[in-house]
């Protein structure tokens, strides 16, 4: 782990699905490319010996990646919703802006995103 060196993604991104993740538990089924709510500002440098990378976009190279049969590390948030994501937008809406991003188009472009909850509800049948 470490700062990302393009700096901060947050906001709702397209996630893309690699060829190694269209078999996974957690990700089988689901569209190739789709949306998801994001904030962070570091990175997995370096995937662990026997990871399989799962998602990427054009900013975070390791989005998703599996280790084993049941150990999964997500960067993106299936966990957060259209208004949790703004609201967390809009309170650190002075970090937005000190990090060179436009705050009124990182607000604008939050939509709903419907696909990373069925990531939480296959997480929970493999669970139990």
């Amino acid at each position: 782990m470490d700062f990302h060196a393009k700096g901060i993604e947050i906001g709702t991104a397209g996630i893309e699905i690699l060829e190694e993740g269209v078999s996974d538990p957690l990700f089988k089924g689901l569209p190739k490319m789709f949306k998801a709510h994001v904030c962070h500002s570091q990175t997995v440098t370096r995937l662990p010996d026997h990871a399989v990378r799962i998602a990427k976009n054009f900013f975070e190279p390791n989005h998703a990646f599996r280790i084993g049969q049941s150990a999964w590390g997500i960067q993106f948030h299936p966990e957060f919703d259209d208004k949790i994501m703004a609201a967390y937008v809009e309170n650190v809406e002075t970090s937005i802006k000190e990090s060179g991003l436009n705050f009124s188009e990182t607000l604008d472009k939050i939509e709903p995103t419907p696909i990373p909850v069925k990531i939480l509800e296959g997480f929970g049948k493999l669970a139990i």
